[in-house]
């Protein structure tokens, strides 16, 4: 018999086979490193913010707030003699929050979704508490230690 050019069943079934577990490794593993580096990135700039709140009450001598709304996904820092936020940051789509242990100082409809850590001129902390970011399957917990008001992430 000749030369015969083709391909057979098992070739070609091996290929598919090869072809199906790249696409279904392509596929999946982006999205998990993904979410776990945003979620990493919101956590660190909620403790960053946390402590900046804290070095302004000091070192201005005033009451400061970090205000965390946790149904509308953002947080702010003001202080106690001013009602506009000095800073207010929205956290990214799909990251949701929750707080343990935070003051709600507001009843009115409009604010009473605010969970508080104050910090006094000297810099202690009101309350403590912890925060719980998720996004996917990924958790982040930022801890508020109480007297000295440091901050750790877990």
């Amino acid at each position: 018999m000749g030369n015969t050019r083709g391909v057979t069943l098992i070739e070609l079934l091996v290929v598919v086979a090869i072809i199906s577990v790249l696409i279904f490794l392509i596929s999946v593993s982006p999205a998990t490193p993904m979410d776990r580096s945003i979620l990493e990135s919101a956590a660190n700039m909620i403790a960053q913010d946390i402590r900046l709140t804290q070095q302004l009450a000091v070192s201005n001598g005033s009451t400061y707030f970090f205000e965390i709304h946790t149904k509308d996904n953002y947080y702010q820092i003001r202080s106690q003699s001013v009602e506009t936020a000095y800073k207010k940051e929205y956290l990214h789509d799909g990251i949701s929050i929750s707080t343990i242990g935070f003051e709600s100082l507001y009843t009115d409809s409009t604010r009473k979704d605010l969970k508080t850590l104050r910090y006094t001129p000297a810099g202690t902390p009101g309350t403590t508490g912890t925060i719980t970011l998720k996004k996917g399957n990924w958790v982040k917990q930022i801890t508020v230690m109480v007297g000295t008001g440091r901050v750790k992430i877990d």
